[in-house]
C-alpha cells in the first residue's frame, strides 16, 4: 500500500498543546542523551525523525531571507547557504532554525496510507520553508513556539537558572550561548517563566533564593 506524506490541515494549537508535544519528543530524546541541557537538536533530528541535515542554495521568499526548510518525504532538513552570514551575525539563529524545522515535522506533517504523496520533490525547493519575515502565518508561529519548548524545556531551564546569577547581561549571554538560542529567544522564555524581569536594559532576577 502506498504511503503519502501530507500536510495536515491548518488549525489552532494552544501553547499548552505545543509544550506537551515538545515534552513528549524530549522524553524520547532523553532515552538517548543525558537528562540535562543543552538539547542537541541535531541528535534529536537525526535519531528521532531520521532527518538528514544539509546546506543548499535556496531561493528567498517575497523579499525575506529563506533560512531553511524541510523535504518531508525524503527526510531532509535543509539550511540555506545564503543564510550563513545571517546565522553568523545572529547567534543562536542556526540552532533555532533546525529546531523550527523539526517542529514542522512534528506538528504539520503526517504519513497517510493509501494516498498519493503530496510532497514528491526529491530535489528542487523544499515544500516547507521558514524565512526571516516578521509577519508569520500560524504554522510558522506554532513551529517557533514548539522550537522554544524543545530547546528550553521548563524544568531543566529552571534548574539551570538556579545555578546562575541572572541579574546582568553577561551571564544572560553566557546562558543563551550555552543553550544555543538567541538572546531575544532566551529573554522571552525567561520572562514567560517569571525567572527574570527586563525593563529596558535593566534585568532583575525573580528566582527564589536558595
Amino acid at each position: 500500500m502506498k504511503t503519502g506524506v501530507v500536510l495536515k490541515p491548518q488549525h489552532f494549537m494552544s501553547d499548552a498543546y505545543l509544550a506537551s508535544a515538545a515534552g513528549a519528543v524530549l522524553r524520547r530524546y532523553f532515552t538517548k542523551a543525558p537528562w540535562r541541557l543543552p538539547v542537541n537538536i541535531e541528535l534529536l533530528a537525526e535519531h528521532l525523525f531520521d532527518l538528514v541535515i544539509s546546506w543548499e542554495l535556496l531561493a528567498d521568499e517575497e523579499g525575506a531571507l529563506t533560512l531553511g526548510g524541510v523535504r518531508p518525504r525524503t527526510r531532509q532538513l535543509v539550511l540555506n547557504d545564503r543564510a550563513r552570514d545571517f546565522f553568523e551575525k545572529n547567534a543562536g539563529s542556526e540552532n533555532f532554525t533546525k529546531a523550527h524545522e523539526v517542529a514542522h515535522i512534528m506538528l504539520h506533517v503526517a504519513e497517510t496510507p493509501g494516498v498519493e504523496p503530496l510532497f514528491s520533490e526529491v530535489l528542487g525547493p523544499p515544500p516547507i520553508v521558514c524565512t526571516s519575515a516578521l509577519k508569520r502565518p500560524p504554522r510558522e508561529w506554532q513551529a517557533d513556539r514548539c522550537a522554544a519548548y524543545l530547546l528550553m524545556p521548563e524544568d531543566l531551564l529552571r534548574a539551570e537558572c538556579m545555578r546562575r546569577e541572572l541579574a546582568a547581561w553577561p551571564p544572560m549571554y553566557d546562558l543563551s550561548r550555552f543553550l544555543g538560542v538567541s538572546i531575544s529567544a532566551l529573554c522571552i522564555r525567561l520572562q514567560e517563566l517569571k525567572l527574570v524581569r527586563i525593563d529596558g536594559r535593566e534585568i532583575t532576577s525573580l528566582q527564589a533564593k536558595r
